[in-house]
């Protein structure tokens, strides 16, 4: 009966002393796509899982710092940049060996993969494609991202895993840098969680959701170059010669004021409005009659996926990538060519025009928050049968 008992008690104290840690590498919880993305994960994984997490940030900083659920443990590299957090990671990883480092963002991920192997633990690398390389390197603001080509050849070969968040943003990877795409899988972004629902049905204090107000198209996203907000602004101006709408534009960033200059131009004050940042979308998504993306390039658009579930009828460039598998070549939306002002005044003006819209229920199935972990927990632990 001694036996017996050791072992059980071996048994016991593997379950509570050994739960396997997870560790999330990012340069900080700004407010961001791949972090709001990153951060549904933790919160699904921590919530009903039995692992350890860790999230090891470059800097602590960051308005989404306060989502972070209080059973993950913050690790504050409190690095000056990415690149010289190397060091600091190093010394986490020996110290306390996770199984898995997550990560996502291109510089990261390198910065991850170098860490990793310096640091000769045992822990599985697992890199997640968050953006469109071939978009990003003609981006004209990135031109310092040019060096990170060379950086992914040498560095993504090491990762166990690469994840690409939408297939579009794997295949570009290849195609760019050449490297061998045995080790990557596709998972779509955990974009519906279970608190969409709830806060859609929460109130909007803007005067033009009243119930005799025009009808509202609604746009959500950094005011910056990628967004190609004055394209939507131009066509919108197409749209108002025939039709009566409003267009309300929910994010902030450099090009507001330029955008603001566009809107007087066009004469649209009384019927565009950029109220800045707000913390619920989702009650404005479920209100507005269209949802428009003009982007010039995504990964995988969250912002398209959120409003999918909302219910809204969608209006989108087919910018790589993205668009066009989130609305499944256009049998979930409208998908039309990117920077083609009168194909968007065109499709804006048929939303309008359509009253009997109603969206897929299953539309956003392959987006669910509980689905997707399955898929990440599959390639953090290949080998354990869960449930």
């Amino acid at each position: 009966s001694g036996m017996l008992s050791s072992s059980r008690r071996n048994i016991t104290n593997t379950i509570f002393m050994n739960k396997k840690k997870i560790a999330v590498f990012f340069p900080s919880m700004a407010d961001g796509g791949a972090e709001r993305i990153t951060l549904n994960l933790i919160r699904y994984i921590a919530k009903h899982y039995e692992y350890t997490i860790d999230l090891v940030l470059v800097n602590a900083t960051g308005p989404f710092i306060s989502q972070v659920p209080e059973t993950v443990n913050i690790v504050d590299l409190a690095a000056k940049r990415t690149l010289s957090s190397v060091t600091g990671l190093i010394r986490y990883l020996r110290k306390n060996k996770p199984d898995v480092l997550l990560s996502g963002m291109d510089y990261v991920n390198v910065v991850a993969l170098v860490a990793a192997k310096i640091a000769g633990t045992n822990t599985r690398t697992v890199i997640c494609l968050h953006t469109n390389l071939t978009a990003q390197l003609a981006n004209p603001t990135s031109g310092w991202k040019r060096s990170i080509v060379p950086l992914i050849k040498l560095t993504h070969p090491w990762a166990d895993v690469i994840v690409a968040t939408s297939v579009g943003c794997g295949v570009d990877l290849v195609e760019v840098t050449g490297i061998d795409d045995s080790n990557m899988v596709d998972i779509y972004n955990p974009s519906i969680t279970d608190d969409i629902a709830a806060k859609a049905l929460q109130p909007v204090e803007h005067h033009w959701f009243k119930p005799e107000s025009a009808p509202v198209i609604l746009a959500v996203g950094r005011l910056a170059h990628q967004k190609n907000l004055d394209l939507l602004i131009e066509s919108f101006s197409i749209v108002r010669k025939t039709r009566d709408a409003n267009l309300l534009i929910l994010g902030d960033g450099d090009k507001r004021e330029e955008l603001a200059a566009l809107i007087e131009k066009l004469n649209l004050q009384n019927h565009v409005d950029m109220p800045g940042f707000v913390d619920n979308p989702y009650a404005y998504m479920a209100k507005s009659k269209i949802f428009v993306l003009s982007s010039l390039y995504e990964a995988l658009p969250t912002v398209l996926i959120e409003a999918m579930h909302c219910g809204t009828q969608l209006v989108s460039t087919d910018c790589p990538n993205g668009p066009n598998e989130i609305l499944d070549h256009g049998k979930y939306g409208q998908l039309v060519p990117v920077g083609d002002k009168q194909a968007m005044a065109g499709a804006l003006t048929t939303a309008l025009d359509n009253l009997q819209f109603e969206q897929d229920p299953n539309a956003c199935d392959r987006f669910l928050a509980e689905n997707v972990a399955k898929q990440y927990i599959d390639v953090f632990f290949p080998n354990d049968a869960h449930t």
